[in-house]
């Protein structure tokens, strides 16, 4: 029919292409099948070449695979070229095919390499080392420590990850920089080798610590103290790893202490107990052994062995040493408190007919009063206050027994001049005054009873050695001119001098004066002072720092005492040219 095929009637042709009149052609289902229509040329039309049809699709680690089809006019789906891609918005494949949807809720819904960016719920490439992050799961690493992003989780002791902390480029996890703690890791345990409270360092490896005491550090030693002040003692070192190590113990002493322990010296002292043998506690501290003023001597009459020699000690004693002729006893504090005396005080000291020992000086209070004090053994008489009228400018006083009985002359020196009183049955005489004084005297006076004879001598104003006598007879009292004794050559005198005689058992008048000139000590005598001048000056001792005494023996020989310069007592003994020095040391 013409009104179907377009031709004549009658005549049979096709259908014309995309004509169904008939409805002959229905649509297919494929996407390239047929169309539900005539194709013109008989035949139901497939959809045509260049149609698209379903493509397909691959999806592994966030990259989707794309490969798109086309219809070949045939029936046939034909695949084109593929194409490859990321997820959108970095998101991970949902399946072998498909991608997640691009906004993500968890690090789950990113491709290997990112992490979710809650903030704005896209996928982020995670980071390198060094750079700013919140936590791990933002780093390539999977570590983020002190804000950046980290080699490692770096939670070791004094660790950190940045340069400010550690020195060490940011992201590298090292130890941090030594001395200090800037995460406040560290304490100190207060002890000497422990923990300091700041950082150790081992070169930027990481690997830090706290930090001990660094090597050699001083710490706390040992002491072992014996009774007699001898210690033992080591020094500590510190080894750097938390240790106090010991050196080897090296012997010593307390410096003149008592030990207070067995750990411990003492550093004070209240009495002897607390100073070791060889020292002296003085004004509470130990100080070496030493005599303060000038010693003593004497014997007594007609003794030509013993004689006893008598010192003040800085440990405020008075000590005694006696000689037999062969042999010293030790030193003994005498049983007598020397306080009252004037510490510049020299001693001088006499024995009485009957073998008592008497001690004079000048006193501490009041200043320059004259004190006496008298015993022997065990038994001491207290320092008394004789002429208690008077008192004495010059340090020092002078007392000289008439030989055989207690009778005894004893002097000082004052600002009005000259004090010798005779002392007999306890009652005071004031002797015949010497008016043939030359020259005022300036130093302590020294006295002898040489039988009849009475002798004075001291220094002068004109620095000479004065030397004044008379004898004692029947009405004759008065006293001769001065003998004035210039010092040795080259020399000056120090101190004050010294007089001593027989006691007049051999008859005769030989008198010592004994003086201390530059350091040194001399010896001038007469055979009889009655008639024979002095003899030159003979020195006798090489060391004299205080006021000599001397006292002469049953045969003439003399023993001189004068102080070293390290406060020894030195006793020379001898007769003219023959001179021998013992150091009596102290106490």
């Amino acid at each position: 029919m013409a009104s179907k095929t377009g031709g004549s009637n009658g005549v049979c042709s096709p259908l014309p292409g995309g004509s169904n009149a008939d409805n002959d052609c229905s649509p297919g289902t494929a996407a390239c099948g047929t169309t539900g229509y005539c194709n013109g040329q008989g035949a139901c039309a497939l959809a045509a070449a260049g149609t698209a049809c379903t493509g397909t699709s691959s999806c592994s680690g966030g990259q989707l695979t794309t490969t798109p089809a086309t219809c070949d006019g045939a029936g046939s789906c034909k695949p084109g070229t593929a194409t490859t891609a990321a997820c959108t918005g970095g998101v991970a494949c949902m399946s072998a095919t498909t991608c997640l949807p691009s906004a993500c809720t968890a690090d789950a819904n990113c491709a290997t390499g990112s992490y979710c960016d809650l903030s704005s719920s896209t996928c982020a490439t995670k980071k390198p080392a060094g750079t700013a992050c919140a936590a791990g799961n933002q780093c390539a690493g999977g570590f983020c420590a002190d804000g950046v992003c980290c080699s490692n989780a770096c939670q070791g002791t004094c660790e950190a990850c940045v340069m400010s902390k550690t020195g060490v480029a940011d992201g590298h996890c090292a130890a941090v920089a030594q001395g200090t703690d800037p995460d406040n890791e560290c304490s100190s345990d207060g002890t000497a080798c422990g923990h300091t409270g700041l950082c150790d360092h081992n070169g930027g490896n990481g690997g830090g610590a706290c930090a001990y005491a660094a090597s050699g550090t001083a710490c706390p030693g040992t002491l072992a103290c014996s009774g007699s002040g001898v210690t033992s003692t080591t020094t500590g070192a510190c080894n750097g790893t938390g240790t106090c190590t010991q050196s080897s113990p090296v012997n010593g002493s307390c410096g003149g202490y008592a030990c207070a322990s067995t750990t411990a010296c003492g550093t004070s002292c209240s009495g002897s107990s607390g100073c070791v043998a060889g020292y002296a506690c003085t004004t509470g501290t130990c100080a070496p052994s030493a005599f303060v003023s000038g010693p003593c001597v004497t014997a007594t009459p007609s003794a030509f062995t013993t004689a006893v020699v008598l010192g003040r000690g800085n440990d405020v004693k008075i000590h005694q040493r006696s000689t037999n002729g062969t042999t010293w006893s030790a030193w003994s504090a005498l049983p007598l408190d020397p306080t009252p005396l004037d510490v510049r005080s020299d001693l001088d000291c006499g024995t009485d007919g009957s073998g008592a020992l008497h001690i004079v000086g000048t006193g501490s209070n009041p200043i320059g009063a004259l004190m006496h004090a008298s015993g022997s053994g065990s038994a001491f008489n207290a320092f008394f206050r004789e002429l208690p009228s008077q008192t004495f400018s010059v340090p020092g006083a002078a007392i000289a027994f008439s030989p055989f009985n207690t009778d005894y002359l004893l002097g000082a020196l004052s600002a009005t001049g000259l004090t010798v009183d005779n002392v007999s049955g306890g009652t005071d005489t004031a002797i015949t005054p010497i008016t043939t004084i030359v020259n005022p005297l300036n130093s302590a006076i020294d006295l002898s009873v040489i039988g009849s004879l009475q002798l004075v001598v001291a220094f002068d104003s004109s620095s000479q050695l004065a030397t004044y006598g008379r004898y004692v007879t029947g009405s004759s009292t008065s006293w001769g001119p001065a003998e004035l004794i210039q010092p040795p050559n080259g020399t000056s005198f120090s101190f004050s001098p010294t007089v001593c005689g027989d006691d007049g058992l051999m008859a005769d008048n030989v008198v010592h004066v004994v003086a201390v000139a530059s350091g040194q000590v001399w010896d001038t005598w007469t055979p009889d002072w009655s008639s024979t001048q002095f003899s030159a000056w003979e020195r006798i001792g090489t060391q004299g720092a205080s006021a000599p005494d001397c006292t002469m023996m049953g045969d003439e020989t003399v023993h001189v005492v004068t102080l070293s310069s390290a406060g020894h007592i030195l006793d020379i003994y001898g007769s003219p040219d023959t001179w021998t020095t013992t150091d009596l040391g102290t106490f």
